[in-house]
């Protein structure tokens, strides 16, 4: 079927995929006025930990926040028999692994941390959704837009991003097909 490819560390598709997301959230809360930083380092004292693909200084309840994006394919080994018998497993063991990493690091800095899971195949975890909500909101009023039209939209580009990311990593496995594909030229 090609899931390999979804999530293989073998190049850097992997890496494309998730800052071109990482680009259209930032780019949303950029226009939506909450002066998002981009990979901001230096955020918890004392730490070499990077919790923020987008930091948000001045969240919900003017607190900071460190939007952390990670994809997770529901079809690898580990989260395999657990994806295909419950609706989110892949994106709980994905939010799981980003709070073992940084939310206590977080927590002693006075940040807020949010992973933003999402899962190669489409799916979004409620934080992530809570979180793209929350920044559709905020860019609505900006724009004097209808927050859910904002919100469609802004989930579409992330699932198109996402999708596009999908076909090249799909796309590149294959080899080139020659020019007579079935005896005929």
């Amino acid at each position: 079927m090609g899931d390999h490819a979804l999530a293989c560390g073998g190049n850097s598709d992997r890496i494309l995929r998730h800052n071109a997301i990482r680009d259209v959230i930032f780019t949303a809360a950029q226009s939506a006025a909450l002066s998002p930083r981009r990979e901001a380092p230096s955020l918890v004292p004392d730490s070499l930990s990077r919790p923020a693909d987008v930091f948000l200084p001045h969240w919900i309840q003017g607190r900071p926040a460190a939007l952390d994006v990670t994809v997770i394919s529901p079809l690898q080994s580990q989260t395999l028999s657990q994806a295909a018998s419950t609706q989110g497993a892949a994106l709980r063991v994905a939010e799981h692994r980003k709070r073992v990493v940084h939310l206590e690091d977080c927590q002693r800095a006075g940040i807020t941390f949010l992973p933003l899971a999402m899962e190669t195949l489409g799916g979004w975890s409620r934080d992530a959704i809570l979180s793209i909500s929350c920044i559709s909101r905020h860019l609505a009023t900006r724009l004097g837009l209808p927050p859910v039209e904002v919100s469609h939209h802004l989930l579409q580009r992330l699932s198109v991003t996402l999708w596009r990311f999908n076909a090249c990593m799909w796309s590149c496995r294959f080899a080139a097909l020659p020019a007579q594909v079935d005896g005929l030229v």
